[in-house]
């Protein structure tokens, strides 16, 4: 084999390493990477609602939801058109202040805020994908 075909031969098996990766990590509920105040900003621009998973690393029943319901393509569908989600660790950084000024007392909670900071709704604890659908009813585009 020359080398310009092991080459493209790596090439391809790159990409298409690459194509599957990132397939797999891009399912499910998708967690904005941004501060809760940019949060609120750009739920106030996009008319939305914003969907806060707050969360402890060491909660269980967080880490169902994450693994099963969040991972659901129709909820997934669903809170991904409807809102901004941030996903947010009580007990570091930004979570700490968060989690006082919301009264965070229980893992895990989803508060559905609007973009002046007050809570539209909270729901606390593991649920099925049907279940959050239900809950969020009213509140999905």
């Amino acid at each position: 084999m020359t080398s310009s075909k092991i080459v493209r031969t790596y090439i391809v098996l790159m990409s298409a390493f690459f194509l599957f990766t990132t397939s797999v990590f891009a399912e499910g509920i998708n967690f904005e990477n941004i501060t809760f105040k940019k949060a609120l900003e750009k739920a106030k621009a996009e008319n939305k609602l914003v969907f806060v998973n707050v969360y402890a690393v060491w909660c269980g029943p967080c880490k169902l939801l994450k693994k099963t319901t969040f991972q659901s393509d129709k909820v997934a569908a669903a809170i991904n058109n409807s809102f901004v989600n941030l996903d947010i660790d009580a007990e570091k950084g930004e979570g700490i202040e968060f989690s006082k000024t919301y009264n965070v007392k229980a893992h895990p909670l989803i508060l559905i805020i609007r973009p002046d900071g007050k809570v539209e709704k909270r729901i606390l604890g593991y649920m099925k994908d049907n279940q959050l659908l239900s809950e969020l009813k009213g509140l999905l585009k």
